[in-house]
């Protein structure tokens, strides 16, 4: 075989000293990695193929499961009817080697997944475009599609899915769908389309207001002609991102409302795949606002000078941990300082108080669903590719998420505020590696988020 290459389809994929889950990791690879492929297995006992590959980064062979990649070049030998390597429960691609005869594919019923092809997609409460906004999810999300409706008055189809714990629907070219996706009135399968209009990089990379309001201008300025105003939880897409200009800011050029402009950097949260506009896939900061206490003996966190109500969007997918409420915190008594070492003992072991943290959230992002580059750093940190990665956000006025639920790039879930030991209106974030969150090691911030290393 020559110039066989499994290309990642997946966010990433764990390549495996045998073909299982179970065997020892001995390599990653992210979205779009190339690497040489080897020898295709048959089905194993779950239905997937199972493909061997050289890791690039470090030259091991492993095994990768074969719904997580694409076979591309010449892979005749590999024995494969189709250039996409499928298990028996996903639908073969339309796409086949030369003088191949296609073969029916074979699926699960119900077995019908959906991933969101485009930047960001909205979530509705009907199968129209004028039903009401339950929320939004962003490229590369999956999910398992429940039904999907008859053609609206526009001819658009609807997909229908379990969103946050209420049925939501997706319109269906915004999706790219794989599996039994039959037809629920004609039982015949659904065409899976994907949107073709071709998209730039820029376009995957998203700027959330966070503020109440923000000033949009035509130039990278302050003193520019202003365009236009941006409200909290205005979506923009990014078509640039500036090096630090003289007023010290680093500003984004956005297509807001149709026309480019520019925004200050610091003014809003960049979501979705920002890293060949910035040049780091670090997750964006928690919050639009100016680091005011950095990590450092006798805080293993950071500070952010986040007024009450800021949005609070969470930057990967992940699971809540925890939302823990503090029941001693009131509009009237919103804080609370303690005035000497036992005093703040008591609080800080008193889940009254959320234990000194007030209203606070605990997330938990697993290893593979982070970017190689931070993967890295915990690595070199002490962490494992089995580790989680924690995220505590502290002092809240409002948590919209509840535990063990799942979240999405880009969800709200929750708002910055003044409770627990807070001496004024801020955002509190410790980040830990481990596989339990009382056990796991604290580490810096930056090695998680986009956020400069301070100290003070």
């Amino acid at each position: 075989m020559a110039n066989c290459e499994a290309i990642i389809v997946a966010d990433s994929a764990n390549v495996r000293l045998q073909p299982n889950t179970t065997s020892g990791v001995v390599g990653v690879l992210t979205l779009g990695k190339r690497a040489p492929a080897h020898q295709v297995t048959d089905p194993d006992a779950q239905n997937f193929r199972w493909v061997r590959v050289t890791v690039p980064a470090n030259g091991l062979q492993g095994w990768v499961r074969g719904d997580l990649v694409q076979l591309s070049g010449d892979c005749a030998d590999l024995g494969t009817l189709s250039t996409t390597v499928t298990p028996s429960n996903v639908p073969t691609s339309t796409t086949t080697a030369t003088n191949a005869t296609p073969t029916q594919p074979v699926v699960l019923t119900g077995d019908c997944q959906a991933e969101v092809s485009v930047a960001a997609a909205n979530v509705r409460r009907e199968p129209s475009s004028t039903g009401g906004a339950l929320g939004m999810i962003l490229r590369g999300t999956k999910f398992a599609v429940k039904s999907v409706s008859a053609p609206d008055g526009g001819g658009f189809c609807w997909c229908c899915l379990d969103f946050q714990g209420q049925i939501g629907w997706i319109r269906q070219d915004l999706l790219r769908t794989t599996g039994d996706c039959l037809d629920p009135a004609s039982h015949e399968t659904t065409t899976s389309t994907t949107t073709t209009t071709t998209s730039t990089t820029s376009g995957d990379c998203q700027a959330v207001v966070g503020l109440p309001q923000i000033n949009v201008r035509a130039q990278t300025t302050s003193a520019s002609k202003l365009v236009g105003t941006a409200t909290a939880g205005e979506t923009m897409t990014v078509k640039e991102v500036t090096a630090a200009q003289a007023d010290g800011f680093r500003w984004v050029k956005v297509n807001f409302r149709g026309q480019d402009a520019f925004v200050r950097s610091d003014l809003v949260t960049l979501i979705g795949n920002c890293a060949a506009l910035t040049g780091d896939d670090r997750l964006a900061a928690p919050v639009a606002a100016t680091i005011t206490q950095g990590f450092k003996a006798g805080h293993p966190g950071m500070d952010f000078g986040a007024t009450i109500g800021m949005e609070l969007r969470i930057a990967a997918p992940a699971t809540v941990f925890r939302a823990h409420v503090c029941t001693k915190c009131t509009a009237q008594q919103p804080n609370i300082k303690p005035k000497n070492e036992a005093e703040r003992n008591q609080i800080f072991s008193d889940p009254g108080w959320g234990f000194g943290y007030g209203n606070h959230i605990i997330v938990r992002h697993e290893f593979q669903d982070l970017p190689r580059s931070i993967q890295e750093q915990i690595l070199l940190n002490g962490g494992k590719t089995s580790n989680a990665v924690f995220v505590l956000y502290a002092h809240l006025s409002r948590m919209d998420v509840q535990v063990n639920q799942k979240v999405a790039a880009g969800m709200v879930i929750g708002a910055t505020g003044h409770t627990g030991n807070s001496t004024g209106p801020h955002l509190h974030i410790e980040v830990a590696v481990g596989d339990q969150w009382g056990t796991a090691k604290k580490v810096h911030p930056m090695i998680l988020f986009a956020v400069p290393n301070i100290t003070t």
